[in-house]
């Protein structure tokens, strides 16, 4: 065991005229280890800090810093970034687009690929809600998807996870039905780019295309003032979301 800081960072997005990135995030700890999170680990700014196992961290992050998932599939940045971050109970949910890619991947990521397992390993304990187990990608994702079927996934978790209450019960409801369609549609496309029908540019555009019509509908449920704040950065009725780069899913390929 070796307690320390483990910091959350972000680096803004993106920001074309029409296109906007979710922001990237990575991890610091205090012994000088960074963890880039499929991408940079320099410079943005700082957002969260705890303290906790530095060992489990780096255990939990693995050789390239991607904390046991699998880029644009079940997860991105900000859940590689949480993982890393849960010995010290910490999220980067202040993050540019953290809304966006918990609604479709979870705080934590998707299924299992034996995170939890590591951090177990390091005699750190572990919620339950970490996805633990061990089992094929495939296999993951197809009980992820039968869970949706199953209603055994809170769709408003999303909400909860940037602290939003939306007052209004009706809202509320008609956000989940629109929150759980979207989950659907990007546990069947995953599913279909794992099987091999899909390409990964196809994927990728298909994926940020659901994305973004995902937000727009959540503006017209809570507003966009709300959903603003929300995702935690501007965007106009044009903006289209890119949720996940083909690029950073090539390098893992």
């Amino acid at each position: 065991m070796s307690i320390g800081k483990l910091e959350g960072y972000s680096i803004p997005a993106f920001s074309g005229k029409v296109s906007k990135d979710i922001a990237h995030t990575y991890v610091v700890a205090s012994n000088g280890n960074r963890w880039g999170c499929f991408g940079t680990a320099t410079g943005g700014d700082h957002l969260e800090q705890g303290i906790g196992d530095l060992v489990v961290a780096e255990k939990i992050a693995g050789f390239r810093s991607w904390a046991g998932l699998v880029y644009g599939i079940t997860g991105v940045c900000h859940q590689a970034s949480n993982r890393i971050l849960s010995p010290s109970e910490v999220t980067v949910r202040r993050a540019g687009g953290y809304f966006l890619s918990v609604s479709s991947f979870g705080e934590y990521g998707v299924g299992d690929v034996s995170w939890s397992k590591r951090q177990a390993k390091s005699g750190q304990s572990f919620s339950s809600t970490y996805n633990s187990g061990t089992s094929s990608l495939l296999n993951s994702l197809e009980r992820h998807q039968h869970n949706l079927h199953t209603y055994q996934m809170n769709p408003q978790a999303s909400l909860e996870a940037v602290s939003y209450d939306p007052q209004d019960r009706r809202k509320e409801k008609i956000f989940g039905k629109i929150a759980r369609k979207w989950q659907l549609v990007a546990i069947e496309s995953a599913i279909d780019y794992v099987k091999g029908n899909m390409g990964i540019m196809q994927y990728a555009n298909s994926i940020n295309d659901e994305a973004t019509q995902f937000i727009h509908s959540t503006v017209g449920i809570l507003g966009h003032s709300s959903t603003e704040r929300i995702m935690n950065m501007e965007f106009t009725e044009e903006t289209k979301f890119k949720l996940i780069e083909s690029s950073k899913m090539d390098v893992q390929n």
